[in-house]
């Protein structure tokens, strides 16, 4: 076949001051290859690299098809004429179009397109035939958006349906041709993501319920360039309703027959069974020689002649993983020992490919009259999946239980800090000379703060102030924080998307987060190397696969830090998200890192996840849940003096006397009167007295299984509108609904300075007007 081959641009230059629109299209790669100045016109691009750069991925199979048909029918140098409707700037334009088809580079079949004519003169006789064929025949052919609603249909259609109309229940015209309205959603999603469907289904029509082969495909509608579903019917019942009586004979046949057949077909099945379900072994053992079903040996990845070789060579240990051939031939002694015993272990093998696999080995020995064992047989089934699930699902209740131990531990923690760090300001206050001495336990008190901290996160019951925010700025302020953090033998690089989707977090966690994984990744890197961070946009459907992560479908942002560091051991990946496991030695980190970051990003909406190798770094991977809404821009704040009470009666509700000991002198030292109680009744009974508080500090857990809601449920039923600030050393998201009836919150361990400003600012609200 003469084709013309086109080597550069260049061999296309007698086309290009041409006023008719001429461009090469690449079958092959699906993308346009040259153009004129009239097609960059007519396809409305700015430009020829433009064009050159769109991309034509959204084209419809029968696009694709079409093209291919033209590089493979035609003859020579002969071009053939075709109609087409195109859509440059996405408007339908019918043209008539000379396609002759070339080689480009020798390499990529394309074909050089020429427009003669547009608009409606290009409706030639053989269109005009076909659209009478589509009216004529029995087949009922319609046109329906991608919502159901019907745009066209030939008179068979019209005839067995009707025309469109509004149906009852919210059901669209496609919906309300089946009787199944399930084939309409799968025929839409199946047209929305480009696919074919054929299938049988019951149909309503005017004349009753009737079997249709029912075939649908995507299109373009000519008239606004949307794509469509182009549905057809094909009458099947007369077809339907023959091969159901056929059915039925059968089924009498068989019945007839199965007396005689039973015991045949269950000795197949169970054959059927032991060889397709699972592999078999067969051992004899006069001679010592095993066979093993084809099936298993595929299994290994072997064939069958390597495998052969290798228990020649090597007997079963040459098959085995290495600390299981004990266990395994501990097994062939018990069939040998007790061989009326059936067995039921669980063994590894090795793959040719290195892998190992799990197999559950249940078998029985057969022995003579005599009672000498003289064969074992049985079924290795495998069970590598099902153990992997286990492992998971163990590791997921191991970090769940560590998670609900931990947060409870944080919370008596922040008790203790609340004592500590009240009473050391106290002395601050006081004037006392060893200054450094209570600077030092304050600052403890702030390092074991930021301990519960991450014990809380991990738990995922950390207070968090998600906001919309650009992850590109959040990155790029961390970047020079990074580098000044790392040692100058660790470069730091960035890649992220220019689209980026906003993501909804709470900024100063996340970077802790990624400032912790830098730390890891900086201490894996001893003598230098790299630390990159990507960022880009991810969209998990149901479909998706689950990337090692638990996330609901929806849109993501995907953070991935890689290092180029020593990696880890198996052993020591499985186990990096828990609390407090480290490998870096004792006083050298906290072991809270990882899984302060794990909790984050699960509390955050998404989750994340660790891929290492020995010697080959690590990568570790947030999904953050994309944010709906726009950054805006951020207020700072600069805490001012301590604001002092001018007298007023504050009633403190706490059942732990350390804690209801400091924070009454704390209050007392910042101007206000103080009363005490440890239960909501004495709390209650302090509303009735003449001289009654002006606002409640309550602790959310009390002993004896109270709790400060119930103090604040039964305040409000009494309607006293006295304010109260609720205290707890859990977050706020993580107590109940009723917490929103209070004025304030405050989190354990709380300073002289929060406490103050929180009921100032309550106080404050409460002698406003109005």
């Amino acid at each position: 076949m003469n084709r013309l081959t086109l080597k550069s641009h260049g061999d296309l230059r007698q086309f290009a001051a041409l006023k008719t629109p001429i461009w090469v299209f690449d079958v092959d790669a699906h993308c346009m290859w040259w153009a004129n100045a009239a097609a960059v016109h007519f396809w409305k691009a700015p430009d020829l690299p433009s064009l050159l750069a769109r991309d034509f991925s959204t084209d419809t199979d029968t696009a694709r098809r079409r093209l291919r048909q033209v590089v493979d029918t035609a003859s020579g140098s002969t071009p053939i004429q075709d109609t087409w409707t195109l859509y440059p700037g996405g408007t339908p334009i019918p043209a008539l179009l000379s396609c002759q088809p070339v080689w480009l580079n020798d390499t990529s079949a394309g074909i050089l397109i020429e427009v003669h004519r547009t608009h409606a003169d290009v409706v030639d006789a053989d269109t005009l035939r076909l659209m009478e064929a589509a009216r004529a025949t029995a087949l009922a052919v319609a046109t329906f958006s991608l919502d159901g609603q019907l745009l066209a249909q030939n008179p068979s259609s019209a005839a067995w349906h009707g025309p469109a109309r509004a149906r009852s229940g919210g059901r669209s015209d496609l919906e309300a041709r089946f009787v199944d309205r399930e084939i309409a959603h799968d025929l839409l999603d199946r047209i929305r993501a480009d696919q074919s469907l054929s299938c049988e289904a019951l149909v309503r029509r005017s004349d009753g319920l009737h079997w249709h082969l029912v075939s649908a495909r995507r299109g373009r509608d000519p008239i606004t360039g949307d794509y469509v579903a182009i549905v057809s019917e094909e009458d099947i019942s007369e077809q339907y309703q023959q091969r159901q009586q056929q059915q039925r004979a059968n089924q009498i046949l068989e019945g007839t027959v199965a007396e005689r057949t039973d015991r045949l077909r269950a000795s197949e099945e169970r054959y059927a069974l032991a060889t397709e379900m699972a592999a078999i072994w067969d051992w004899d053992v006069k001679s010592n020689k095993v066979f093993f079903s084809p099936s298993f040996i595929r299994d290994l990845g072997y064939k069958k002649q390597e495998f052969h070789d290798i228990l020649r060579e090597e007997g079963i240990d040459g098959l085995l993983f290495p600390d299981d051939a004990a266990t395994f031939h501990a097994i062939v002694d018990q069939l040998v020992r007790t061989p009326d015993a059936p067995i039921s272990e669980e063994v590894r093998f090795v793959m040719k490919d290195g892998n190992v696999r799990w197999f559950h080995a249940q078998g029985r020995m057969l022995c003579d009259d005599m009672g000498v064992p003289i064969r074992s047989v049985g079924l290795l089934t495998d069970v590598t999946r099902r153990r992997a699930l286990e492992t998971s699902l163990m590791a997921a209740q191991r970090l769940e239980a560590i998670g609900q131990l931990t947060g409870g531990i944080a919370h008596d923690f922040n008790n203790l800090l609340t004592v500590i760090q009240g009473n050391a300001q106290l002395l601050q206050e006081a004037g006392e000379t060893d200054k450094e001495l209570i600077e030092e336990i304050v600052t403890a008190v702030g390092r074991g703060a930021d301990l519960t901290t991450h014990l809380l996160a991990f738990a995922r019951r950390q207070m968090l102030k998600p906001t919309a925010h650009d992850l590109g700025k959040v990155l790029g302020g961390l970047q020079n924080t990074l580098r000044r953090l790392l040692t100058e033998y660790v470069t730091v690089k960035m890649e992220l998307d220019a689209d980026l989707w906003p993501v909804w977090v709470d900024a100063s966690r996340l970077e802790a987060a990624l400032l912790n994984v830098a730390i890891n990744a900086r201490d894996a890197m001893p003598n230098g190397g790299t630390l990159q961070i990507c960022a880009r946009n991810r969209v998990v459907a149901e479909d998706t696969p689950n990337l090692g992560m638990e996330l609901e479908p929806g849109a993501y942002v995907e953070i991935a830090v890689t290092d180029t560091g020593r990696g880890m051991l198996p052993e020591t990946l499985a186990r990096a998200f828990e609390p407090f496991f480290s490998t870096k030695g004792v006083g050298r980190g906290s072991g809270l890192g990882l899984s302060m970051v794990l909790g984050f990003s699960r509390q955050s909406g998404g989750d994340a996840c660790i891929d290492s190798q020995p010697n080959n770094g690590t990568r570790v991977v947030l999904m953050l849940p994309r944010s709906q809404t726009s950054p805006s821009a951020t207020v700072s704040t600069t805490p001012g003096q301590i604001r002092r009470g001018s007298g007023e009666h504050i009633h403190v509700l706490e059942d732990n006397p350390s804690v209801q000991s400091a924070l009454a002198r704390m209050l007392t030292s910042i101007g206000y009167r103080v009363s005490t109680s440890t239960t909501v009744n004495g709390a209650l009974q302090s509303t009735i007295a003449q001289d009654g508080p002006q606002l409640f500090l309550v602790d959310l857990i009390l002993g004896a299984g109270q709790h400060g809601t119930d103090f604040l449920r039964a305040l409000r039923a009494t309607n006293a509108q006295t304010p109260v600030v609720l205290m707890s050393g859990l977050p706020e998201t993580e107590m109940r609904v009723e917490t929103t009836l209070a004025d304030a919150y405050l989190t354990k361990p709380i300073s002289t300075n929060h406490l103050a400003q929180a009921i100032a600012t309550v106080l404050s609200r409460e002698h406003q007007p109005g």
